[in-house]
């Protein structure tokens, strides 16, 4: 009778758990899926760490618990009390996988190049202007707010970080675009932080330093028309926050960019399930120039760039590969679209990707959407070289553009 009264309850739990929707918002990722409970997955050990997850995500009070967790780790603990959160100095938060990443024990910069090497082909086979950026990460930028032990750690793969900077120095990939002294000198220099305290991305202040320097490359000078005008303040729980099970909203400057006789509206968006596309359009009032149109494929990372960035482009598509999709099946219609119109990509991935790239994948574990993605690119060759042989032309700025000797 004990153990009826006991488990009654808990199997009319576990019984209700389908009824229930999981509200993972707070841990910055969707829910789990209930794995395949066919007969060939019941001795995988993987059927039932995914089964674990599945149940976990479906707790009752589950972000209550956490909530509670976070306070005790904060006020009694002084700590981040996550394992994929590093508590700095000033309530300043990392994101710990930025820190480890810089560890990679199989990082070699010479395949991060080829990687770059092979993305610039695919685009410049198309006749497009190839750009390429790594994002500086928040501890690069600001080690000071990181603990001692965590500083050391920074250090190292700063050391690291130089070696790949000079390796593109000594053997330069025509379009890769160096940003690291630029934020550092812009954080010296900046109102506020350039990053948020408790998350792991950048300002849309500080994402305007690296589209400065992209609008420099394309034409110098012409990021100086750019206004940056702070509009109040908005309020929200950042992810690093999340991540721990804090619910403490945090106060941020809002930032409006804009330039003398442009206005800019979005004009499509398109939300598939590995890729989130968006569209800016750009429209000179009085005479100020615009630079061509062009496609972004960005990470997070690039989400606070189309405020800085837009005003300078005749069209502005951010192109973005979602880290964990649910199928590759999204619609991306739009997405090719953009990349078939544009003249200049440009590739936006954060700096701790650095460290998991290669020439396999370019774009780190987001590679495969974005390969797939650029195959639009070759399709697009391959028509225009049918119609070259119908009408015996050839597009300029195809041919063998984007070929780069390998260093000696």
């Amino acid at each position: 009778m004990i153990a009826i009264v006991v488990a009654l309850p808990l199997l009319a739990g576990l019984a209700a758990l389908p009824l229930v929707t999981p509200d993972t918002d707070d841990l910055n990722r969707p829910p789990v899926r209930l794995p395949d409970l066919g007969s060939d997955s019941l001795l995988d050990p993987d059927t039932y760490a995914g089964l674990a997850g599945w149940l976990g995500d479906r707790i009752v009070f589950r972000r209550d618990i956490r909530a509670a967790e976070a306070w005790i780790d904060d006020k009694i603990f002084d700590d981040a009390g996550s394992a994929t959160v590093v508590a700095g100095r000033d309530g300043w938060l990392y994101l710990e996988q930025a820190l480890a990443r810089g560890a990679e024990p199989d990082f070699d910069p010479q395949s991060v190049r080829e990687g770059i090497v092979a993305l610039k082909r695919d685009v410049e086979v198309a006749g497009k202007t190839f750009l390429f950026v790594y994002a500086p990460h928040k501890p690069t930028i600001y080690p000071g707010k990181l603990s001692r032990h965590d500083r050391r750690r920074q250090a190292e793969a700063r050391q690291r970080l130089e070696g790949f900077r000079a390796l593109m120095r000594q053997a330069p990939v025509p379009g890769f675009i160096d940003v690291w002294d630029d934020m550092e000198a812009a954080a010296e220099a900046a109102p506020e932080p350039l990053y948020h305290a408790r998350d792991t991305h950048w300002t849309a202040l500080g994402a305007s330093v690296l589209a400065g320097a992209v609008v420099d490359r394309l034409d110098p000078g012409l990021s100086a028309s750019l206004v940056a005008t702070p509009e109040g303040t908005y309020s929200r729980v950042f992810d690093l926050a999340k991540m721990r099970g804090d619910r403490r909203s945090d106060e941020a400057t809002r930032w409006r960019f804009s330039r003398p006789g442009v206005t800019v509206e979005e004009v499509a968006e398109a939300n598939g399930e590995d890729l989130r596309t968006r569209q800016y359009r750009a429209v000179s009032t009085q005479g100020a120039a615009l630079l061509p149109k062009i496609a972004v494929v960005a990470d997070s990372y690039g989400a606070a760039l189309t405020g800085p960035l837009s005003p300078f482009f005749s069209e502005t598509s951010l192109i973005q590969p979602l880290i964990e999709p649910r199928n590759l099946s999204g619609p991306r219609d739009l997405a090719r679209k953009a990349l078939r119109d544009a003249e200049i990509v440009l590739f936006v991935r954060v700096e701790r990707a650095l460290w998991i790239s290669g020439r396999d994948a370019p774009f780190a574990n987001t590679s495969e959407p974005v390969l797939a993605l650029l195959e639009t690119l070759k399709d697009q060759d391959r028509e225009q070289d049918r119609r070259s042989r119908l009408t015996g032309t050839r597009a300029a700025g195809s041919g063998n553009a984007g070929s780069v000797d390998p260093p000696q």
